[in-house]
């Protein structure tokens, strides 16, 4: 099996589970970062004078992406995914398609947690578009999504059950967040 046979196989069993959102991240990877030359290298063992996938293309493809570090980090990650997907797999001949993972092992490079909030000019100009705003319903998310913290997609599929005016609280149950834990959110 070639890598492109793997991704293949990847795209069919893991892929189909992943949300929308995540899937297109990983497309974006399978399809083009990878280069095609990688996507015809055999998985284990070097066959006519093609050597197999090495460790040393990994760390090649990571650092032509070097002036994009969170880029680079991401693929890594889903080729790393991938590929320790593929230790589990078993071929027609009873054999692993993946004898290691040639991406364990990658030093990423360093990332800087990103976080940024509105000035309060930038706030105020905000409010300020929004009161001249003519479509209410946007407004009206734009104004939650500001109060709230909360993601676009989550209000989004918010249900009224899930919200107790009583308490004034929202609770966002744990399939409908990123961090898969269940979140109460006053309002």
């Amino acid at each position: 099996p070639t890598v492109a046979r793997l991704i293949e196989l990847y795209r069919r069993d893991v892929l189909e589970k992943k949300r929308p959102a995540t899937r297109e991240q990983y497309e974006h990877v399978l399809n083009t970062l990878i280069p095609a030359a990688m996507k015809e290298l055999p998985l284990r063992h070097a066959e006519a004078g093609r050597r197999a996938i090495q460790r040393e293309d990994i760390v090649a493809l990571h650092r032509s992406m070097a002036d994009r570090p969170y880029m680079a980090n991401r693929a890594l990650a889903v080729i790393s995914a991938m590929f320790g997907f593929g230790t589990g797999v078993r071929g027609d001949d009873g054999q692993f398609w993946c004898d290691t993972n040639p991406a364990d092992g990658v030093e990423r490079y360093p990332e800087e947690k990103r976080e940024r909030f509105l000035s309060d000019m930038e706030m105020g100009a905000l409010l300020h578009a929004l009161d001249r705003y003519h479509h209410k319903n946007s407004l009206w998310l734009i104004r939650l999504l500001l109060a709230t913290g909360a993601r676009r997609g989550e209000w989004l599929g918010a249900r009224w059950s899930q919200i107790d005016m009583d308490r004034a609280v929202w609770s966002k149950p744990s399939s409908h967040t990123k961090q898969k834990k269940q979140h109460v959110v006053p309002l």
